[in-house]
């Protein structure tokens, strides 16, 4: 299978990943290896900085990544994807993708294009679709809405807070370097993780001002 093959089916698992699933794999149809999966529920907020779903999402991913090969690997997350955290899931995925061998060449799509909604606000989504609507022959650009005022002294700030690049590369680094990384479970050694995990967010801390 080509990485373009392999791309394009991966991209399958992170689309229309903003609602609830409609159809869910029954319990006892479940593959074993994913059991403990679904404890943090769908719709709720999945975050790494949260104790028991990075838990959930640890066994996730290390299940993942120590799939036979890339079919079992698609295999499992096509039924995971049905009952998971559709946070948890993505993240995940992201680290097993990032890390197997059978998915070198394959990119995972950026955070922002998985949640739109957590990155633009809601108003500036719906203009855009109602833009789309009446002008579907051509290339809709519709300006973003903010999100506070500058009555607010914190609003100050909302151009780092709120900058896309920003907290997207945040999201990624913490795929790159997972925090509950396990050398034994993963088989791989991360030369400096905790260094470079440290420099990064000093560097974006330097920036907060």
């Amino acid at each position: 299978m080509t990485v373009k093959e392999k791309q394009t089916r991966v991209c399958t698992l992170l689309t229309h990943l903003t609602s609830v699933s409609k159809t869910v794999v029954p319990v006892e149809d479940r593959d074993p290896r994913l059991n403990g999966i679904g404890k943090l529920p769908q719709g709720e907020l999945f975050s790494c900085f949260h104790e028991k779903g990075l838990a959930e999402a640890t066994k996730l991913y290390e299940t993942l990544y120590a799939a036979k090969d890339f079919e079992d690997f698609m295999n499992l997350a096509k039924q995971a994807r049905t009952f998971a955290n559709e946070g948890l899931f993505v993240y995940a995925v992201s680290v097993a993708i990032l890390h197997r061998a059978d998915c070198r060449g394959v990119t995972v799509p950026p955070i922002q294009e998985i949640f739109p909604d957590r990155f633009v606000p809601t108003e500036t989504i719906s203009l855009a679709q109602k833009e789309v609507a009446n002008h579907p022959d051509k290339d809709v650009k519709v300006e973003i809405e903010t999100t506070g005022n500058i009555l607010d002294p914190e609003y100050k700030m909302s151009y780092f807070r709120e900058d896309v690049g920003t907290n997207a590369h945040h999201w990624h680094w913490h795929i790159v370097y997972p925090a509950t990384w396990k050398p034994e479970v993963m088989g791989k050694i991360k030369d400096r993780k905790g260094e470079l995990f440290y420099y990064m967010h000093q560097q974006m801390c330097a920036r907060y001002d």
